[in-house]
């Protein structure tokens, strides 16, 4: 084993770019771009001045657009938790908020939907994706079973279309069609 490098911060999520670089949700420091000789470069800090609370997780759409989640600082009781889109050409949208520990979001094949995870009350949401960043509708796809503590958080797509949930506490993985039923 050998370490590609030391953020400084704290790293929770991370995804390949086109480029073979890898985009780093780190809790601390923002998404930041590591490339394969271990140079470290910040993508994104902050938002309209302030700086991003916690990255946790990061989805491409097939485009290179970059979505992204950042629930430092939430609970049940004090849901400040938020979703980003970092676009192409640099842009950064903050598309939602309201969260009670936003974790892991995945984005549909087609580009039209993107799920996220909210691990406190075990609810996985869904936008429906006009254009990358903006979203029409939001709606709760599915709800994780269990009385534990925890929920969902990494997730994915399947090559069929189905979405797959980790099930964090619930020593699962639950499987979800596009309605969202399991």
């Amino acid at each position: 084993m050998r370490d590609l490098c030391n953020t400084g911060g704290m790293p929770a999520g991370l995804q390949l770019d086109r480029d073979g670089s890898l985009l780093v949700a780190d809790m601390k420091l923002g998404i930041l771009r590591v490339t394969m000789d271990g140079a470290v470069h910040d993508v994104v800090r902050e938002f309209e001045g302030n700086p991003i609370r916690g990255c946790n997780d990061l989805a491409f759409d097939s485009a290179g657009n970059l979505y992204f989640t950042a629930p430092a600082g939430s609970s049940i009781d004090n849901r400040v938790g938020e979703l980003f889109c970092r676009l192409v050409d640099g842009k950064v949208i903050r598309m939602d908020g309201g969260f009670a520990s936003c974790n892991g979001l995945a984005v549909s094949a087609d580009d039209k939907r993107l799920i996220v995870a909210e691990t406190w009350t075990k609810r996985l949401f869904a936008y429906e994706l006009a254009e990358p960043g903006v979203k029409n509708h939001k709606w709760i796809f599915a709800t994780l079973s269990g009385d534990h503590f925890g929920g969902p958080d990494g997730i994915d797509f399947d090559a069929e279309g189905n979405l797959i949930s980790t099930n964090w506490g619930g020593g699962c993985l639950e499987v979800f069609d596009a309605d969202g039923r399991a």
